[in-house]
């Protein structure tokens, strides 16, 4: 490879959950935006056991078919290690429900090639987070992770402390082997790769130019996100920011739980539907509590995956 990235260097590798083939249109407009059919990793996390059935994928792609669903982490790992093997240094990493435009690859890598010292790049994303457009996102103060949403100044590059892992481009050089923690399973895992990165002398920014759309896939699993978010950002903070900034953030999430919790004899009490999903949420958050205390890691309690869509896991 040479110095400067060229769109023929670049790969992407597409995570793909079920049996949907929601990826379809990002495949095609992937190929529109003029990447190369070799260049493209599919990974597939099943939600069933394996019965054959594999993603719609171009015939000069690579298909990773898992056996059960190992989560986001592992499968993008996968597909960095396989980029690597190859040879290639530069990895966009996209969900099945992202989608992007003619220009983007090209804008990205653009702006890889104005920004050599950014390990990690996010891209604009319309819809992650539900929020209107995300440049990345940053700690606040008491201890929760914001979107920021208004576009920053200046051209190219902007640095972020944290970007969204739906759309993320990575440097193999900047982050090494299996980079992301499998131990997560799904959320957290981009703060973490940031934090690294970031402590390796690398940049962590936002591509502002490069823009793509996604869809949050939270309202399918709200307790079990809410148990990831609470167990994973507790591990996340307590090691990267400290003893004090884990204890805000725990503050915040229990302060969450109890106005969350619809109270006797409020009209949300009366409502079975919030009501329960408010005792859920509650029981989520403290056992993402009790978990992180005990260190129990990968996808949550099985009490908490049967209302979601997380299977096989």
């Amino acid at each position: 490879m040479t110095d400067e990235l060229r769109l023929e260097e670049l790969g992407v590798a597409v995570l793909v959950y079920g049996q949907s083939n929601g990826h379809v249109e990002l495949i095609e407009d992937l190929r529109a935006a003029g990447l190369e059919d070799e260049h493209l990793i599919v990974v597939h996390n099943p939600d069933r056991p394996t019965d054959g059935w594999r993603p719609v994928s171009p015939d000069g792609a690579t298909v990773i078919a898992l056996e059960r669903n190992v989560g986001y982490a592992a499968g993008m790992n996968r597909a960095i290690d396989a980029f690597a093997a190859r040879g290639l240094n530069a990895v966009l990493l996209l969900t099945h429900d992202v989608r992007v435009q003619r220009t983007t690859l090209r804008a990205l890598v653009a702006a890889a090639n104005a920004a050599p010292g950014y390990g990690v790049l996010g891209l604009a994303v319309r819809g992650a987070g539900g929020v209107e457009t995300s440049y990345g996102s940053f700690l606040r103060g008491d201890g929760i992770v914001e979107h920021v949403t208004r576009r920053p100044d200046g051209e190219g590059v902007a640095d972020s402390m944290f970007v969204d892992g739906s759309a993320m481009f990575v440097r193999v050089n900047a982050c090494g082997p299996s980079p992301l923690p499998e131990r997560y399973f799904m959320y957290f895992e981009e703060a973490e790769l940031c934090s690294n990165v970031r402590r390796r002398g690398w940049g962590v920014g936002t591509a502002l130019d490069a823009a793509a759309t996604s869809v949050s896939g939270i309202r399918h699993r709200r307790a079990a996100f809410q148990y990831l978010y609470v167990r994973n950002g507790l591990d996340w903070a307590w090691r990267h920011q400290g003893r004090g900034a884990a204890l805000r953030y725990l503050a915040h999430e229990l302060r969450r739980a109890a106005v969350d919790v619809p109270k006797p004899g409020g009209r949300r009490f009366r409502d079975s539907q919030q009501r329960r999903a408010g005792y859920e949420a509650l029981l989520a958050r403290l056992l993402g509590v009790g978990d992180f205390l005990r260190r129990r890691w990968g996808p949550p309690p099985e009490l908490l995956l049967r209302a979601s869509d997380v299977r096989n896991v």
